[in-house]
């Protein structure tokens, strides 16, 4: 049996008293990624650090005769520390919009507020793929695996596509593998309604209704078997012997749990189930490859830079 991972969705809280406590979850709804990623408290520097062991060396091991020894050379670890990355989604509104909001300022503040958390995670999702490709502020994605971003690394597969190229990434999750860390214990602080004056576009004051509503958040991304990849995508390109070919990348021991990809690269598999099947009926829309869940999202693009 599988195991349950503890989700990001379970852990990321809404740090206000008029808000439910599910709708985080409710907000990730645009962000199936990050709905999907296992999870952690960040351990360190009151929730601002995130610290782990990373394995660099296994321990050794044999089969020895009777009445002779055996060398023993210990396992060794790497400390992994992460530096988690505040996430702003601080709404600003018109102080006459708001007040003339039928049912009030504080009404259309949460009404702007939870727009403002929804875009944030919209933006995380794209973090978690593109790192800091996507926001040089932000933490490193899964693009910056060291395993998966060159042709000669071991966990990539090149699918060879000369132009609208993607990705497919193959994802292990889990405590030794790759989790989000959320900082101050999946806090995401939603502050109180205040009044400021602020500069318009010609550096004139004008009174605003505020909010802070921050969080700290960072990506944990394994080891040398957590994360693999199929590089230089092409449009139609992509079928089950392409996924396959990346699923012989892993050990037997450490398989992918999370297939991601976009949707012309999920669109793209059906049709190439369809043309090979045996009656040449329409397949239905991908959802597994040999029990390994396909997860859609809009944040893998089809534009990417070939991986040389």
């Amino acid at each position: 049996m599988a195991d349950t991972l503890t989700t990001a969705a379970q852990l990321l809280k809404l740090a206000d008293a008029n808000l439910a406590p599910d709708f985080a979850n409710d907000l990730l709804q645009d962000a199936p990624l990050i709905r999907a990623l296992s999870a952690v408290y960040a351990n360190a520097s009151q929730g601002t650090q995130h610290k782990y062991l990373k394995d660099t060396a296994a321990a050794s091991s044999g089969f020895r005769p009777v009445n002779t020894g055996l060398d023993y050379t210990a396992s060794d670890q790497t400390l992994v520390t992460l530096d988690l990355k505040t996430i702003s989604a601080n709404p600003r509104v018109d102080k006459q919009i708001a007040d003339a909001y039928p049912s009030g300022a504080e009404a259309f503040m949460d009404f702007e507020g939870t727009r403002a958390l929804r875009s944030a995670f919209r933006n995380l999702e794209l973090q978690l793929v593109s790192g800091t490709g996507n926001d040089a502020n932000g933490f490193a994605g899964i693009m910056s695996s060291t395993y998966t971003n060159g042709l000669t690394d071991p966990m990539v597969y090149n699918a060879a596509g000369a132009s609208a190229r993607s990705s497919i990434w193959l994802i292990r999750l889990g405590a030794e593998d790759v989790e989000l860390v959320l900082g101050r214990n999946g806090n995401i602080d939603v502050g109180e309604t205040f009044t400021q004056l602020i500069p318009d576009a010609t550096g004139k004051l004008m009174p605003v209704y505020a909010r802070v509503q921050e969080g700290l958040i960072g990506l944990k991304l394994g080891g040398a078997y957590s994360i693999g990849r199929i590089c230089n995508l092409a449009s139609g390109a992509l079928t089950d012997d392409m996924i396959y070919e990346a699923l012989a990348l892993f050990p037997a021991s450490r398989m992918p749990n999370l297939i991601v990809m976009n949707a012309r690269s999920r669109k793209d598999l059906r049709a190439s189930r369809t043309a090979t099947n045996a009656t040449g009926a329409p397949a239905p829309m991908p959802t597994e490859v040999d029990g390994i869940p396909i997860l859609q999202t809009d944040a893998i693009g089809n534009a990417e830079t070939a991986v040389a």
